[in-house]
This record gives structure tokens, sequence and C-alpha cells, in this order.
């Protein structure tokens, strides 16, 4: 579901060639992909960039790119995006499903305050549970490159480096960063939906409420306003 009409698969001969590799699975186009039919080149192109930085492609790893993504959709209030990479990271996820509930229940909590820059709710990353090895580093950078991109210093870098990051992984969190913080306008830009299938996993995880704002969020139409 979106705000826009989106054509079918096979509607033009580009769009049965770009949607074959769904169809020849038996699934659907991802929605956030699929608001994109419209501009095939957008469509393949945003595809590819995907492709290249997620889906363990990057040189972070999967449970990296996953945490990554789940913050910034955080920081943007993105709930299609945060729903769908929490389920993600939840997959990748290497340490208790205790900690891991733990972990999305203190970052949900701490996303409003971090948007709007509380330095407590900063200083609370670094006791996010289940971080690995520098990773509260990460998202202190990801912090600042989400809210404010025009203060990253090269100290920043030098901290990454640090805690064991090499130029090749900083420049794939600062390439994800900026990926999901497009994916994240995509996907808010143009009303896409949580797939009901997908619902009660959200609800798990952020809480019936939260589900229900957003399935009420987009369910909005301009006539509404």
């Amino acid at each position: 579901m979106s705000w826009l009409t989106v054509p079918d698969d096979t509607a033009t001969a580009e769009l049965e060639r770009l949607t074959e590799p769904w169809r020849s699975r038996g699934e659907r186009v991802p929605p956030v992909i699929g608001v994109l039919k419209r501009s095939p080149r957008a469509f393949e192109a945003v595809l590819e960039l995907n492709y290249a930085l997620a889906f363990g492609a990057s040189s972070l790893g999967r449970r990296r790119e996953e945490l990554i993504a789940m913050y910034v959709s955080a920081l943007n209030d993105c709930f299609f995006c945060l729903a769908t990479h929490a389920r993600y990271l939840e997959h990748a996820w290497t340490a208790s499903e205790l900690e891991y509930s733990s972990l999305i229940a203190e970052l949900t909590s701490l996303a409003p305050r971090l948007r709007h820059g509380d330095e407590e709710a900063l200083a609370r990353l670094a006791a996010l549970p289940g971080l690995e090895n520098g990773e509260a580093e990460l998202l202190r950078f990801v912090n600042e490159l989400s809210r404010a991109p025009e203060n990253t210093r090269g100290t920043d870098h030098a901290r990454l480096r640090a805690v064991g990051y090499s130029e090749a992984e900083i420049l794939d969190v600062v390439l994800i960063s900026a990926c999901f913080a497009f994916m994240n306008r995509l996907a808010c830009g143009t009303g896409v939906a949580l797939e009901v299938s997908k619902h009660a996993a959200a609800a798990r995880l952020f809480g019936q409420k939260a589900l229900d704002e957003h399935v009420a969020w987009a369910a909005r139409s301009a006539k509404d306003e």
C-alpha cells in the first residue's frame, strides 16, 4: 500500500524485466521499491544501490548493516523501515533474544530524544544491550551524520579507527547511513505501509500502539488534511 497508484509488474516490457526476479520466486516486489515502477531507471538504480550496500554486501557484515539501517530509521521516525530492518537485524543477532528485545525497547524510547540532540540520551547509546566492540562508537557517528552532517569531523573517523574500523568500513558506514536516510524519505514521502503479513512481528517488537499509529498514518489521504 502507498499513496501512489503502482503499475502492475507486467504493465510494460521494461517493468516485466525488472520485476522478473520476484515473480520467478512467487514473491511481490518490496513496496518501497515498488513505488518506483513509474520511474524504471530509478527502480533499477535504487535496487542496485541497496544490493551494493546491504544484505551482507558491505565490509561491515549483515548485523552492522541492519543496526545502522534500524538506527537511522528510528532517528527519521520511519516506522516502515524501522520495523522492516528490526526484523532483519533480529535474524542476524548473535546475543540473546532478551537482549535484543531490550535493545529495541531502549532504542525506541531514546529515538525522540536523540532526534533533538539530547546529550544524556546520546550517552546512553554506549549502554545499549547486546552491542559488540566498537558498535557504540559506530552509533554515535551515525547519530551525528544523520542529525547534523555539517558537524562531522575528521576526529570522528579517528575515534572509529581507534576502536578497530578500517577506512573501507568507515566509508561503508557513511554510505549505508546516507542510503537509509534516502530510503526513509522515499517510504515516508510516498506513504509506503508495512505489509499486513508483517504486522504481528512489528507489534511484538514495538507494541500495538506504534503499529496502529503507522496504519492510521498510511491510511490518510490529501483530502484528510
